[in-house]
C-alpha cells in the first residue's frame, strides 16, 4: 500500500509538471476553411493546394501531420489538386473516443470518407511510412476511388512497443510519455533520427509537430492506439497483392527507420511496383528532397 500510494503521488506530480494540452475549439475557429465534417460529426483537418489537374491526397506517417508535406505539396500543386490530411490522433483532426478509429481500418475509412466529402471520385494516394500502409488499406477498401499509389518509405509493421499494448502499463507510462512530449529538446532529438541531412528538423519545425500532438483528446488517441493496434504487428499489414493499381515505391538511401532492405521486403508482393531511391534522404524524404520526390511523383501520376 505504501509503494502504491507513493507511486500515485509520483505519477500525479509528473502530470502536473507536463505542458498542458491545447483546447480544440480555438484551433477550428482560427482556420475553419481547412476542415471537413464527416457524417458522424468529426472534424478532419485537410490542407489544400492547387486548383487544377488530377487529385492527389497526401497521407502522413506516425507522430507526424500534414505539416510534413509543406515543401512537397506546393511542388505538386503546380499542375495537380493536392490535399494533405491529418489522420486520427495527429495534427488538427478531432480525436475520436472510439479505439477502432485508430486501427488500420479506422484510419483507412477516415481517408476514404474524407475524399468523398471533398468530392474526389478519383484520387492518387501518396502515403509516407505508416501513411503508406493506410493508403494501401484505403485502396483495398475502395479500389474504384484510388487511381494510383505512391508509397514513400513504407512501414514494415504497424505495431506498438509491447509495454504500450497492455492496459496497466499503458496507464502507468502515460505521465512519462507526456513528460517526453513536454521537452522540446527531447522531442527534437528523437525526431532527428528520421533524417539523413544535418540540422533537420529545425527547432521551429519540431515544435510544430510536438505542439500538434499535445492537443485536447491526446489521452483518447494514446489509449486508442494502445487498444486498437494488433499485438502481432505484421498481421495488420494490408497484403496489396490483389490490387491491380500502378504503384510507385520511394525510399531514402540512408533511412534508419525503415531501411532499404525492409522496403524491398515489404513491397515485393505488390503488383509490379516501381522503386525509386533518393540518394540524399533518410526517412523524411518529402522534407529532405521535396523537388526530386515531386518530380518522380508527377512523372508517375501523369504517365
Amino acid at each position: 500500500m505504501f509503494l502504491l500510494r507513493h507511486s500515485l503521488v509520483l505519477l500525479i506530480t509528473l502530470l502536473a509538471s507536463c505542458q498542458p494540452l491545447r483546447p480544440y475549439a480555438p484551433i477550428v475557429t482560427s482556420k475553419p476553411v481547412n476542415f471537413v465534417t464527416l457524417t458522424g460529426g468529426q472534424r478532419v483537418h485537410v490542407e489544400r493546394y492547387g486548383h487544377r489537374g488530377p487529385a492527389v491526397l497526401l497521407i502522413h506517417g506516425f507522430c507526424a501531420s500534414s505539416y510534413c508535406f509543406r515543401h512537397l505539396a506546393p511542388e505538386l500543386a503546380r499542375d495537380h489538386r493536392v490535399f494533405a490530411i491529418d489522420l486520427n490522433g495527429f495534427g488538427y483532426t478531432e480525436r475520436p473516443r472510439d479505439p477502432a478509429a485508430y486501427d488500420l481500418d479506422g484510419q483507412a475509412r477516415l481517408v476514404n470518407e474524407t475524399t468523398q466529402k471533398l468530392g474526389l471520385t478519383r484520387v492518387n494516394f501518396v502515403g509516407h511510412s505508416f501513411g503508406a500502409v493506410v493508403a494501401l488499406r484505403a485502396a483495398e477498401l475502395e479500389p474504384r476511388r484510388c487511381d494510383r499509389l505512391v508509397l514513400a518509405c513504407p512501414a514494415s509493421s504497424v505495431g506498438l512497443p509491447a509495454l504500450l499494448r497492455f492496459t496497466p502499463t499503458r496507464y502507468l507510462l502515460y505521465p512519462f510519455v507526456r513528460m517526453q512530449l513536454s521537452s522540446p529538446q527531447a522531442f527534437r532529438a528523437a525526431a532527428s533520427t528520421a533524417f539523413y541531412q544535418p540540422g533537420l528538423p529545425t527547432l521551429e519545425d519540431s515544435e510544430v509537430f510536438r505542439n500538434q500532438l499535445l492537443v485536447e483528446g491526446f489521452p483518447d488517441a494514446y489509449h486508442g492506439f494502445g487498444r486498437a493496434i494488433d499485438p502481432e504487428p505484421g498481421k495488420q499489414l494490408p497484403a496489396g497483392e490483389n490490387l491491380r493499381k500502378p504503384i510507385l515505391v520511394i525510399a531514402g538511401r540512408h533511412d534508419r527507420v525503415i531501411p532499404l532492405g525492409n522496403v524491398r521486403s515489404t513491397t515485393r508482393h505488390l503488383h509490379h511496383p516501381q522503386l525509386v531511391i533518393l540518394e540524399n534522404s533518410g526517412h523524411g524524404a518529402m522534407e529532405e528532397e521535396p523537388r526530386a520526390m515531386a518530380r518522380y511523383i508527377r512523372r508517375f501520376i501523369d504517365r
